[in-house]
């Protein structure tokens, strides 16, 4: 039995074993365009599930305690009003600019007080949940089509086999 075997394809090379791909090169690109797709949907996922915790904590702060919160750091009163919706106005950049670090902060906690209000908390942990299942089934799917198998490869010009 000989050591090398043969290339069928051109005659000229020989076929030594090496990994190649179960699939085709474009289900190959489309596993890892699904995987891709599935890590950044899992980083979403994950920050919607914590951060709707952190939103539903918002969300049942009082309007009175949300102007509370603005007044103890100093915020100006138009400021105050626009961050509460008292005015048709809306927050400028050079507003925010005219504030410090801790007021802006204050307004910025304020803002999402505001509309954390008119989330519903189940609705977000629902989405979160669906987004993270369905960023782990393509992950796994992804993982499955770009995955190799052993086979042999010819030297000369490429071409691929299955282990014999």
């Amino acid at each position: 039995m000989p050591d090398t075997v043969p290339c069928a394809k051109c005659g000229r090379g020989t076929l030594v074993p090496s990994k190649i791909r179960k699939m085709p090169g474009a289900v190959v690109v489309l596993g890892f365009l699904l995987m891709i797709g599935a890590v950044v949907g899992l980083g979403v996922g994950g920050l919607a599930k914590f951060g709707g915790k952190w939103i539903a904590a918002e969300g049942q702060r009082t309007p009175e305690e949300v102007r509370r919160s603005l007044e103890a750091v100093n915020v100006p009163a138009p400021i105050v009003s626009k961050a509460m919706h008292e005015t048709e106005e809306s927050l400028t950049e050079a507003d925010l600019k005219s504030l410090n670090a801790d007021q802006a902060a204050a307004v910025a906690k304020a803002q999402v007080a505001l509309v954390a209000r008119e989330v519903d908390p189940a609705d977000v942990s629902r989405f979160a949940d669906t987004l993270l299942l369905g960023s782990a089934i393509a992950l796994v799917v992804g993982w499955i089509l770009r995955m190799k198998k052993p086979g042999l490869r010819c030297t000369n010009c490429g071409a691929t086999s299955a282990t014999p």
